[in-house]
């Protein structure tokens, strides 16, 4: 995330939550939404397993209103399935929110901090699906949830009180903290392997979220029209695909805003700064990102993406990590790596004929 810029959160509007389909894709149309659907969401050691946001991904909506936060969302996951016991919902395919509502946070879950589980419906089980806390608190006075199947995964809604989050109202300028996870055990439930990994796509992708609530990025709700607000941290609503590792002399990606944020975005200016401080500036207009910087020093380099509207005018920012590698350094060291094998079997091989 960029650390200046703050992660906004909406007022809602009166048709949330969304009682038709229709309503439902103008909300995705409108508001900026978190997207766990680029590789760099996904938590290790899953990234080779994802098959892209066709076959899991999921985009949130967060909103308010003065007596409520809602979370609307879709999951497009075609084989979801939880048939795991009350208790044990998080063993499962689920969708995980991370909430903390505290003033004075620490690491642990209580209080008005939840680990909210949820279980797409099973008609045989609980055709409206199910909700529950995975520490096995109740769930929160009031909250609420809807949930629904569709053709290419599910949908839903939560919904927070501002009582149960210990509050007499939600204002602008309030602040809390949230992550969210999807986890996918399909491939878990096809082996019976105890040490398969599940897949997981986690927002902020760093692990043990459930253990250290203060690892969770901070949202401030925003008054006004999401079309005209400025300076967003916008690192999960664009998915900027750069790669994990470049090769020093090559530096490319794509970017993929969501529906609101592609409405206003018409050009990009790129920063990039290479393990040995030196900063690097590129430009473009479209959703392909290139640059030609054939002299970043190998190793951990981290980059800033700006976007521009027609006016010109920053609207928002992305940010990641990258790792520059010396390739034709990386091919000797495979090429001696290489040799001492050979060796060290030629070695073997005589010794057994000796023998």
């Amino acid at each position: 995330m960029t650390g200046a810029l703050p992660l906004a959160i909406f007022p809602a509007p009166a048709s949330v939550p969304p009682p038709h389909d229709d309503t439902r894709r103008e909300l995705f149309d409108r508001f900026p939404a978190l997207e766990l659907a680029s590789r760099r969401a996904v938590a290790s050691p899953g990234e080779a397993q994802w098959r892209g946001p066709d076959a899991l991904s999921a985009g949130i909506i967060p909103l308010w209103t003065p007596e409520n936060l809602i979370f609307v969302f879709e999951v497009r996951q075609p084989q979801a399935c939880n048939r795991a016991p009350a208790g044990q919902l998080w063993s499962r395919d689920s969708l995980e929110f991370y909430l903390d509502c505290r003033e004075e946070r620490d690491d642990i879950c209580r209080g008005n901090a939840w680990h909210i589980i949820l279980a797409p419906p099973e008609e045989s089980l609980a055709p409206e699906g199910r909700a529950e806390l995975a520490d096995g608190r109740p769930l929160p006075s009031g909250m609420r949830f809807e949930l629904s199947r569709t053709a290419t995964g599910g949908r839903g809604t939560l919904t927070l009180p501002a009582a149960a989050a210990g509050k007499e109202a939600f204002r602008a300028g309030d602040r809390l903290y949230w992550g969210v996870q999807l986890i996918d055990t399909a491939r878990f439930r096809r082996n019976r392997n105890p040490f398969t990994p599940v897949l997981c796509l986690r927002f902020p992708c760093r692990d043990g979220l459930h253990n250290h609530f203060t690892l969770l990025p901070e949202w401030v709700l925003r008054d006004g029209d999401p079309a005209a607000a400025t300076g967003m941290d916008l690192t999960h609503t664009v998915n900027a695909e750069i790669p994990l590792f470049c090769r020093c002399e090559e530096f490319s990606g794509t970017i993929r805003p969501t529906p609101a944020v592609a409405r206003r975005f018409r050009s990009w200016h790129l920063t990039l700064t290479d393990s040995s401080g030196r900063n690097y500036e590129s430009k473009g207009d479209s959703c392909t990102l290139t640059a030609d910087w054939p002299h970043c020093a190998p190793g951990r380099a981290s980059w800033v993406l700006t976007l521009l509207d027609a006016a010109g005018r920053k609207f928002g920012a992305a940010s990641g990590k990258t790792v520059f590698y010396d390739a034709v350094r990386v091919r000797k060291l495979c090429s001696a790596a290489l040799e001492q094998v050979r060796a060290a079997w030629s070695i073997r091989r005589m010794s057994r004929r000796s023998s």
